[in-house]
């Protein structure tokens, strides 16, 4: 008997066989998600994974001080 496995919402079901899906190896998500930082960070395509985290932690700061300029001047005006 083979089992299914069945994703998606009502409307948009799909089956899948148990032994056809290929569960992802953190070998290749760590990657993946590096790839996609770099996309995200600026100045970072071709940064190493030690420059990549620290710009990206820099670049969280200053995302964060944005924001809360941009709270202060909306309730400065009242937007």
């Amino acid at each position: 008997m083979r089992r299914v496995y069945v994703c998606g919402k009502r409307m948009n079901r799909r089956v899948v066989h148990l032994r056809e899906r290929r569960p992802s190896s953190a070998s290749n998500i760590v990657p993946k998600k590096l790839m996609k930082l770099r996309k995200i960070v600026p100045e970072c395509e071709e940064a190493d994974v030690d420059l990549l985290i620290r710009r990206t932690a820099e670049y969280i700061a200053l995302l964060e001080l944005q924001v809360g300029v941009l709270k202060g001047l909306s309730s400065l005006y009242g937007v």
